[in-house]
């Protein structure tokens, strides 16, 4: 969903390279060169399992910023370490990476825009710390 909103402005290329949609617990393992013991240490939704996503993402893109996202829309229960609703963003950026935890409520469907909605925040909140220095030189 982000990657569709992202690239639905015309001329995304410039500024969009690629995305991976690693929904599956070995797709992780497969695309991005996951371990799958730490996968099966911390769940694949959890802080470290996005933060790794993104930056295993940036490694493989060569790109400047990459954002990850894993979580539990439902209608599944989830389990007690991440119940339905939990969402992990993770966006890496050449001064570091960060995470996000969100703990969204709502059905499946409000809970994917709400992710979609919160990841574009991110990133334009970084992309507004990286180019205001470069314009205040200028």
């Amino acid at each position: 969903m982000l990657a569709s909103t992202i690239t639905e402005i015309p001329g995304a290329s410039r500024y969009f390279s690629s995305g991976f949609i690693t929904y599956s617990n070995q797709s992780k393992v497969d695309l991005l060169d996951i371990d799958p013991a730490i996968i099966n240490q911390f769940g694949a939704v959890s802080e470290k399992i996005v933060t790794l996503m993104a930056m295993k993402c940036r490694q493989k893109t060569k790109t400047s910023i990459s954002i990850a996202i894993s979580g539990l829309a439902g209608p599944e229960r989830g389990n007690e370490r991440a119940p339905v609703g939990t969402v992990y963003i993770a966006i890496t950026l050449p001064h570091g990476t960060k995470c996000y935890q969100f703990k969204f409520e709502g059905n499946r469907q409000q809970i994917r825009i709400q992710t979609c909605v919160e990841a574009l925040k991110i990133l334009l909140g970084e992309l507004k710390i990286l180019i205001i220095p470069c314009l205040e030189t200028v």
